[in-house]
């Protein structure tokens, strides 16, 4: 799941899941990354034994037992697949100390488009210091045109952020311009230089296009 997040919600890459052999729809496309795992293929043993495991943490209420069976639910990881019960531990998980269980609870509700309650449960998340609730709500208050709050949230995540994801993102609202921030080339390019020095590729694409045209920087297409 964190890995599938990452890419949809935090690069904005399309996602796309397979079960069992490869669709040959996936075959006619060329994919930047192809993950692959065999655990709950070929260790069904092994992960009937975490479930147990977790279902008897999770008993004692530990946050990170209940919140870990609550994406094996969510997943249908060696049980049935359940985003109810998914949700209810996810809640449980966050109510016992796991910012993971709100914010895993937040993509479910923004999955749902219920900005509301996502909002809620990231908000709750990244008060308690969880990266994926601060730049999720970085994300949506530069959707809703709110550029101020994304900035603010924006610079806590970059904080955190060793892939470049958080600059890139706070960069474009001043490269376009986001609701009462203006465009700013010079603090965009500074910006997306700092992602770039962390190998993110949006990033490098948008530094090459500012030389192409001359943003802020003299015109240099070699460059």
């Amino acid at each position: 799941m964190k890995i599938s997040y990452f890419h949809k919600y935090i690069h904005g890459d399309y996602v796309r899941f397979a079960k069992g052999q490869l669709p040959e729809a996936f075959k006619d496309k060329k994919w930047d990354r192809v993950y692959v795992t065999t655990l709950f293929t070929f260790e069904w043993e092994n992960t009937k034994k975490a479930i147990e495991y977790y279902q008897k943490a999770s008993d004692l209420n530990n946050p990170y037992a209940i919140t870990n069976l609550g994406s094996m639910y969510l997943n249908g990881e060696g049980v049935k697949q359940d985003i109810n019960k998914a949700s209810e531990l996810f809640l449980k998980g966050g109510e016992n100390g796991d910012p993971t269980g709100y914010a895993n609870l937040g993509v479910i509700y923004h999955e749902k488009q219920d900005m509301t309650k996502a909002i809620k449960y990231y908000q709750k998340a990244a008060d308690m210091g969880n990266y994926i609730g601060i730049i999720n709500l970085a994300i949506i208050y530069q959707s809703s045109n709110n550029g101020l709050k994304a900035i603010e949230y924006y610079e806590r995540a970059a904080k955190m952020d060793q892939t470049g994801a958080a600059y890139y993102n706070w960069g474009t609202i001043y490269y376009f311009g986001c609701g009462e921030i203006a465009k700013n080339h010079q603090k965009a390019y500074e910006l997306f230089t700092e992602s770039a020095n962390a190998n993110y590729a949006p990033a490098q694409y948008n530094l090459g296009v500012m030389y192409l045209n001359g943003e802020y920087v003299t015109k240099n297409e070699n460059k």
